[in-house]
């Protein structure tokens, strides 16, 4: 499914939210001794319309990689 390109600029809100999962290890690498690679939880930012003049404060931009 592709989204329909969109030219104008709309006012837009951000949300990030983290969600556990059970500890997965990916692979055998290890850092000073502990496992290098593993999920512990999942992070998605949810974007949704505002509508204009609702703040002010602009970010240059947005911290997606928490952890």
């Amino acid at each position: 499914m592709l989204l329909e390109h969109i030219i104008e600029r709309y006012p837009v809100g951000v949300t990030t939210f983290t969600l556990p999962v059970p500890t997965r290890q990916f692979g055998k690498a290890t850092y000073k001794g502990e496992p290098a690679l593993v999920l512990s939880e999942v992070g998605f930012a949810i974007y949704y319309p505002t509508e204009v003049g609702l703040s002010t404060k602009r970010y240059p931009y947005l911290d997606w990689v928490t952890q």
